[in-house]
């Protein structure tokens, strides 16, 4: 489960109240179920998911019935999604670069540059520029409940798990199920060192930016 989807606990805690026991949960009945008394609780990590509406009991049922109307939007629906330009390294497109690359004159920019710093930024916009006219890029649309560590090589295997559950082949699920969460697993540790690296560079804004994508961290939620 994903860290920042939606939990639900609910049931008859008579004197049980979660509130107490952890702050991050909500509890979303707020009308009473059995007399004056709210005994029929359920509890979200989303504060106010909810509208409780008391409704009549059924039958001869001892609590009323609760009909819950819900105020929550996934994150997908909350946030529209952006469309990013993503190069193609091949191997034609690379080959081509390096060429472009090898024919150049270096010790033309270390002429002309004053010191370090302005060689430096120089032959940085001088490759990129290169990079930007000879490898193809394309146009990818990025959903707001897109996770990094969900990578082409995750959704091939989640792909070949839905074929086997059309198919009905249980055996191959249960072995395809355990490559997936392998899989998920290498990916999340991939994404980590990536994140642990950027320590080296002192990017802190994307090393925080990393770390609330792994935890599903939110400084408050948002119904």
């Amino acid at each position: 489960m994903a860290p920042d989807a939606l939990t639900i606990i609910n049931g008859d805690f008579n004197h049980c109240n979660l509130k107490r026991s952890s702050v991050n949960y909500y509890q979303q009945i707020k009308c009473p179920t059995r007399d004056a008394a709210i005994l029929d609780l359920m509890y979200t990590n989303v504060k106010d998911a909810y509208l409780s509406i008391q409704l009549p009991k059924l039958g001869k049922a001892d609590h009323n019935l609760v009909n819950l109307v819900p105020r929550y939007r996934p994150k997908i629906q909350r946030e529209k999604p952006r469309t990013i330009a993503v190069r193609q390294w091949n191997n034609a497109s690379i080959d081509h670069l390096r060429a472009e690359l090898d024919s150049t004159d270096w010790d033309i920019f270390v002429e002309a540059s004053a010191d370090v710093h302005k060689l430096t930024q120089t032959i940085s916009d001088y490759i990129s520029f290169y990079v930007e006219n000879t490898i193809p890029s394309k146009q990818v649309k990025i959903f707001p409940n897109n996770k990094p560590w969900i990578t082409k090589r995750v959704k091939v295997i989640i792909n070949k798990k839905k074929g086997l559950f059309k198919k009905g082949d249980t055996n191959a699920l249960k072995e395809v199920q355990k490559e997936l969460k392998k899989v998920i697993a290498e990916e999340k540790s991939a994404y980590r060192d990536k994140i642990e690296g950027l320590f080296k560079d002192n990017n802190m804004k994307r090393v925080w930016d990393g770390i609330r994508l792994m935890s599903g961290y939110s400084n408050k939620s948002k119904p």
